[in-house]
């Protein structure tokens, strides 16, 4: 008899120590958890959407702080570099007193005949945006790559 209530006795005290390591857990381990989501947090959702673009075709508007505007299949961000693939611009020829632009793709007509994959610096992007299948730029890309 006695060795069954010594029995219970120590699972009982087995039990109160995992009792003990599950709070540690939980008030140690999850506010770290909370705090790091917490800072990283609007990064990470941010990341996440650039990665779900990353993996779709849709093109992208890049306006760059020298008052360029590249348009691209956006394929990833990190600290260093912005990368884009297939990638137009406008090129304004003046003519007189008459300037037009014309969209053109990258690494046509350019003595390094680049690839059309270009990598740019955060730090020379004000901002981007997606650019919508129905808008003119759109419409312009479709014909030239036809």
């Amino acid at each position: 008899m006695n060795d069954i209530k010594a029995t219970i006795n120590m699972r009982q005290e087995t039990g109160k120590k995992r009792g003990a390591k599950k709070l540690w857990l939980v008030l140690i381990v999850v506010p770290l958890i909370l705090l790091l989501l917490f800072i990283w947090g609007p990064d990470l959702i941010i990341r996440f959407q650039m990665l779900k673009m990353a993996y779709s075709n849709e093109y992208i508007a890049v306006y760059t702080v020298d008052n360029q505007t590249l348009y691209g299949r956006f394929l990833g961000v990190s600290n260093r570099a912005f990368k884009l693939a297939d990638v137009y611009y406008f090129q304004n020829l003046t003519v007189g007193d008459r300037t037009t632009g014309n969209l053109v793709k990258r690494g046509q007509n350019e003595i390094t005949s680049p690839d059309g994959t270009i990598f740019i610096n955060p730090d020379q992007i004000l901002y981007w945006e997606k650019i919508s299948e129905n808008s003119q730029v759109m419409q312009i890309i479709k014909s030239v790559k036809q």
